[in-house]
């Protein structure tokens, strides 16, 4: 038999569940989306080379994709 008690408790255990949900979702976007630490030396240039190609590919990436829908939207003249 289900209670007012009982549902309560239920709710409240629910409620700390769907807490420390959004807690692990908040800490994992932080740890997605802070920006890098400052590296120096060797390290801070590897870093920047990452970033670069990281840029470059994601242009690239880009300009093929327009490529392509340009390409299927072109009206074809026979």
């Amino acid at each position: 038999m289900i209670t007012l008690e009982i549902i309560k408790q239920m709710r409240r255990e629910k409620l700390k569940e769907i807490r420390a949900a959004g807690t692990t979702i908040k800490n994992t976007t932080h740890g997605i989306f802070s920006p890098q630490e400052r590296q120096t030396g060797v390290n801070g240039l590897m870093q920047h080379v990452g970033t670069g190609i990281a840029v470059y590919d994601g242009v690239m990436t880009g300009i093929k994709l327009i490529r392509q829908i340009r390409k299927m939207f072109k009206r074809r003249r026979f």
